[in-house]
């Protein structure tokens, strides 16, 4: 299975202006045992896959948070150095469809790397934390040419803080 499990704010970025991140902590500690189910989410996860974009704002994070699972980084860029455990591997839908059959993975996210997984049709659930705050600048959920696909909604759930979670799987 793949699961896009990703925070947004209600304008749909998922990153302010120079990829800050800093607008998370309005979310602050609530719903699901303060983390809002993502500790719970996270143990149910084999490999945590991003693209080359979110990867560089995560491998800023002290301490690393992937360091206890695989972690790919999609990219076409050659060179680059992993923080720890990371891989680097161009996209190939194949071979992703094969391991999403055995194995549970978490798409952190990068509108590029989201994108060739809704492509190829590989995103069976979308966890969507939606954050009480417009952004007005930042990289956008989705990029534009994302094919349109039909979803159900499995749950939902608003939080006292104004974060509203919702899953949806494949419809």
């Amino acid at each position: 299975m793949i699961t896009l499990y990703i925070a947004t704010s209600i304008d749909g970025r998922v990153a302010g202006e120079g990829d800050d991140l800093s607008w998370l902590e309005l979310a602050g500690s609530g719903g699901r045992g303060g983390d809002y189910g993502y500790t719970a989410f996270y143990q149910t996860v084999d490999v945590t896959v991003m693209g080359s974009g979110t990867w560089r704002v995560c491998k800023g994070f002290d301490p690393w948070p992937y360091s206890d699972r695989e972690c790919v980084v999609i990219t076409r860029q050659t060179g680059l150095t992993p923080v720890q455990n990371e891989t680097f591997a161009r996209f190939d839908a194949d071979l992703w469809r094969e391991r999403a059959r055995r194995e549970h993975v978490y798409l952190c996210g990068g509108g590029g790397v989201t994108k060739l997984f809704l492509d190829a049709d590989l995103v069976d659930r979308i966890e969507l934390a939606v954050i009480p705050v417009v952004l007005g600048a930042g990289p956008s959920l989705f990029l534009d040419g994302v094919p349109t696909r039909r979803w159900r909604l499995e749950s939902s759930e608003a939080h006292p803080s104004g974060v509203v979670q919702s899953v949806y799987v494949r419809g």
